[in-house]
């Protein structure tokens, strides 16, 4: 068969050639050229021959041509060479560069570099050669690259719709806080309060109001010898007496709203043990007994009882953060384990503790039972302040030492306790019991209960307004 120019050669092979070892594909044959010598398509090494031949060159050696087989490790180790080009010049180098590119429509800047400014003032071949040690030090004569200027930070632009949004799920999200936070301390306070069963047995029926029977215990019961050091308050006396003694009077609408402290020393007559000091009725027969020796005493009903001891004291003023005294001079009593100037200031557990107990201002007791129902007043304004129901971690506080550290009645619950925190933080009288003379028997140096305590104690039982004569600063 005679092949033409028109005809393609029948020596014509597949341009590709799979290599099944490698994965990779052979380079493809070279082409053949036709040679109108011979009538016939001859190759490329057969041309270059007949080409020396005319030329009266010496032929050379032609090898055997193999295809290079690219493994993959080899083909991703490859780097292309951008070295300068054995025998020319720098000169030469750059505009063969700025050439090629221009030809295929690279758009060139100085120095040959594509879309970019000079940046070296080495020739090429100098910079190839140092680049090695680039990246240790840099090269010197070499612009450095301009810095990007940097973004600004986005802003957050809000609609009016999605600041509303933005203020509604705050709001829900406080408000879940503060109700989770409720429930947890109401639950926490039901689970741990403790309870008596001081009204079991009355001595007088209902009278006018809701009338609360506070009481403070000396009681050291439950605290080791480092918690009596740490809040002054001695070792363990034996007998539980009451070192507080105070009733709260709520009316049932409208009213005088009423704080009163009874001296501890009153002497009064306890049903089955004769007449004796109010605090050994405790000692006694605990809770009931007191309750029962007061309405005796009094004739005046008795609703709720509510009673602490000295380390729950001090741990329900530190679950708010402290109450603010106002000692009118001041007060240094080793006993107490108190310090204090004179004037306004925060007081921890430790020192309110102290401030309540000590006798030692000019007054004595008299003093003491007004430090008492002032610090009572501060530390229930303190309790219903919203920086303490609505902070859900103060609130769960204040509801778990108080569940710790208070004993209440069967009949009272943790709304009756915001009913008379409510009543003492907003406006009502404080005042201590009109008594009589103060005289020494076989209990003591004891205080006598005179006509004006017992118009005091018919007006509380009434339900009308205490004389003014009658009310103590």
């Amino acid at each position: 068969m005679v092949a033409t120019p028109d005809q393609p050669s029948s020596d014509k092979k597949d341009s590709q050639k799979k290599d099944t070892n490698s994965g990779q594909y052979a380079a493809p044959q070279q082409p053949e050229f036709w040679d109108s010598t011979s009538n016939s398509w001859v190759p490329p090494a057969a041309r270059n021959k007949k080409q020396q031949e005319n030329s009266g060159e010496q032929p050379k050696r032609q090898g055997p041509r193999h295809a290079r087989r690219i493994s993959k490790d080899s083909l991703a180790q490859a780097r292309p060479y951008r070295g300068p080009l054995p025998g020319v010049d720098d000169q030469q180098q750059a505009k063969r560069i700025r050439r090629v590119q221009q030809s295929r429509g690279v758009q060139t800047g100085p120095g040959g570099r594509p879309g970019t400014p000079q940046r070296y003032k080495l020739p090429p071949s100098e910079v190839y050669r140092q680049r090695g040690a680039a990246e240790k030090a840099p090269v010197e004569g070499l612009y450095q690259p301009t810095q990007k200027p940097k973004k600004a930070p986005p802003t957050i632009k809000l609609t009016p719709g999605g600041i509303f949004r933005t203020v509604v799920i705050l709001a829900l999200t406080f408000v879940l806080l503060v109700v989770v936070g409720g429930l947890a301390g109401l639950i926490t306070f039901g689970t741990n309060v403790s309870r008596v069963d001081a009204l079991s047995e009355h001595m007088i029926g209902r009278t006018a109001g809701t009338n609360w029977l506070l009481v403070g215990s000396d009681s050291r019961s439950g605290m080791d010898s480092k918690k009596r050091e740490s809040l002054g308050v001695g070792g363990d006396l034996g007998s539980q007496r009451t070192d507080v003694i105070m009733l709260m009077h709520i009316p049932h609408v409208g009213g005088q709203k009423v704080l009163v402290s009874i001296p501890r020393d009153s002497y009064v007559y306890i049903p089955g043990y004769g007449n004796d000091k109010i605090n050994a009725a405790y000692a006694y027969g605990g809770p009931e007994l007191l309750v029962k020796t007061f309405e005796q005493a009094a004739g005046v009903h008795v609703n709720h009882y509510m009673e602490i001891d000295f380390a729950g004291f001090a741990a329900m003023t530190d679950a708010i953060g402290g109450v603010t005294i106002c000692p009118s001079s001041p007060i240094n009593d080793p006993l107490a384990d108190l310090n204090v100037d004179a004037g306004c200031q925060k007081a921890d557990g430790k020192t309110a503790l102290g401030y309540v107990r000590t006798r030692q201002t000019p007054r004595a007791d008299l003093d003491r039972v007004e430090h008492q129902r002032e610090f009572l007043s501060n530390f229930a304004d303190e309790a219903i302040n919203a920086r303490t129901l609505l902070s859900p971690i103060k609130f769960f506080k204040l509801t778990n030492s108080a569940g710790k550290a208070l004993t209440l009645d069967k009949n009272s619950h943790f709304f009756s306790l915001g009913r008379l925190a409510w009543a003492m933080s907003s406006d009502h009288v404080t005042t201590t019991l009109p008594i009589g003379e103060l005289v020494d028997n076989e209990s003591g140096a004891v205080v006598m209960w005179n006509d004006d305590t017992a118009t005091f104690w018919r007006a509380i039982a009434s339900g009308d307004e205490i004389p003014d004569y009658l009310i103590s600063e």
